[in-house]
């Protein structure tokens, strides 16, 4: 009775492991490999080259472009840490790769995840950008410049290396020989600072508050803002009888509208692998666990990918730039700008009164003070 039931026991856990194999196989290899990883690296060229040169006119461009630089370092990350090592497990096939990867996991990890690091900052600072564009016109020329830009994403860049340096002294390549066949096996163990649990612990509490808690609270009060200020818009907008700069209005309103859907598109696929390093805090919780952090690894490729879609559905002058860029045309595009940047340069001073023709008394004053007031 019980060598019964302790086969049964062993065949039903085979099975579910064979069917967390299948899944894990379908969402690492097929989903986020093949079509996410694909699709993604293609669709973040394609915002380089179409903006590589509007990013000397606007700040968000140039963010854009360093955003899609981010994205297409973390979909290589994903590719070899996700996709390349589900392969084997389920099918069988690219056993040259499960054997040399050990040796490539302990440096490749910190890489991964600097350039996960650099991709939150990189979409905290354009939801800042567009917030000070939008609730603090008056400022944004003298605290949105080319040069503070720059000065942030290098911040960003240095912090996100400093922070990932001690990722390349716990873990190292071990090896192993059987005895009876004389074969060798590698494998990644906890070394130097990785065997210290105090370490472990401060560090992943560091990175979760630095990578997850400020961002995604940061975040979460950035888009409310701006969608409270484009409903807002939109209403003054229907009270409007003579409006002359209502055609740039709408633009901007677009522009902020684009960049809501790429923050909140962020927050939902970054939220469920925070979740997931916090569970991990507590220890391995079985198989439900492995599968929640599949699908969570998947989210956050999703979220490197599909920027290019949101650029190409919101962005109508995106979609034409592109469409210049690689046609015969010999159009000229140095006037032609798609993210309006916030700039002195690009956002001249203007008198709210010049703007407002005919409008209500009321409307006009409401007008000027929060033109004044900012947000």
């Amino acid at each position: 009775m019980n060598f019964t039931n302790c086969s049964q026991s062993t065949a039903l856990k085979s099975s579910a492991l064979e069917n967390y194999e299948a899944f894990a196989f379908f969402m690492d290899t097929i989903v986020s490999g093949l079509l996410l990883c694909a699709t993604g690296l293609i669709g973040n060229i394609l915002v380089i080259v179409t903006l590589w040169q509007d990013r000397k006119k606007s700040t968000t461009s140039f963010l854009v472009v360093a955003l899609a630089f981010a994205d297409t370092l973390y979909l290589i990350h994903s590719f070899m840490f996700q996709s390349l090592r589900s392969v084997y497990s389920y099918t069988g096939d690219l056993k040259g790769y499960i054997d040399v990867w050990p040796y490539i996991e302990p440096y490749e990890y910190p890489f991964g995840l600097m350039a996960q690091m650099i991709t939150i900052w990189v979409v905290v600072l354009l939801g800042l950008e567009r917030f000070i564009a939008v609730c603090k016109p008056l400022r944004a020329k003298v605290w949105c410049t080319h040069r503070r830009v720059r000065m942030q994403l290098a911040c960003v860049i240095v912090a996100a290396i400093v922070f990932a340096i001690p990722r390349f002294f716990t873990q190292t390549t071990k090896v192993t020989v059987n005895s009876c066949t004389s074969e060798t096996t590698a494998r990644v163990v906890a070394s130097g600072l990785g065997k210290s649990k105090e370490y472990s612990i401060s560090v992943n509490t560091i990175f979760l508050i630095i990578a997850y808690l400020v961002p995604l609270t940061l975040l979460t009060y950035i888009n409310t803002k701006l969608i409270t200020v484009v409903r807002k818009s939109y209403q003054d907008q229907s009270k409007l009888q003579h409006y002359r700069s209502k055609k740039s209005l709408k633009q901007k309103d677009k522009l902020t509208l684009m960049l809501i859907v790429v923050i909140a598109v962020f927050m939902v696929c970054e939220t469920p692998v925070f979740i997931n390093h916090l569970v991990y805090i507590k220890g391995y919780m079985g198989l439900p666990h492995s599968y929640f952090n599949v699908v969570s690894n998947t989210l956050v490729t999703l979220n490197s990918s599909v920027n290019f879609f949101i650029y190409f559905l919101f962005g109508k002058k995106f979609r034409r730039m592109m469409i210049k860029k690689f046609s015969k045309s010999k159009k000229s595009e140095q006037n032609h700008v798609f993210f309006s940047s916030s700039s002195s340069q690009e956002h001249p001073q203007v008198n709210i009164h010049d703007k407002i023709v005919s409008l209500d008394p009321e409307i006009e004053k409401k007008e000027i003070s929060r033109y004044n007031a900012g947000c």
